[in-house]
């Protein structure tokens, strides 16, 4: 066999799925740098950058991981799954936190992890819901 022939017998949609996951999980985690600390967005080099975005996030996609491994069977869906929750919900929660910087408001760190959290939990709720249901 060639190594052509290896990349054409390469499912499409789980690759797909893969980047679309590491992209997610980098650019939340970018995004809170910079929105936190925009010289230590400047100044680190591309590699370490990516990694502590990726240090960010991990700790939010552990808790949904946990919580839908017992519902969905396939891991890598599950993994798929908790990576574009948490983004949506760190994403949110950095809109919010915007709007309140913006009407001088402070939150405290600790108080966002937790606004994120509680998303977290919202939407898994939701989704053994419809679980459920099918």
């Amino acid at each position: 066999m060639s190594i052509l022939s290896d990349f054409q017998n390469i499912e499409k949609e789980p690759v797909a799925l893969a980047i679309l996951d590491l992209l997610l999980m980098t650019s939340v985690g970018m995004l809170a740098i910079f929105y936190f600390d925009k010289n230590l967005f400047l100044t680190l080099d591309t590699i370490k950058l990516i990694l502590l975005a990726i240090s960010i996030t991990t700790p939010f996609i552990m808790p949904v991981f946990f919580s839908l491994a017992l519902k969905l069977k396939n891991t890598f869906e599950t993994f798929s799954v908790s990576i574009m929750l948490t983004s949506v919900s760190f994403f949110i929660t950095l809109v919010i936190t915007d709007i309140a910087k913006r009407k001088s408001l402070i939150f405290p760190l600790d108080m966002i992890a937790l606004i994120i959290l509680i998303f977290e939990m919202a939407i898994i709720i939701f989704i053994r819901e419809e679980t459920k249901r099918k």
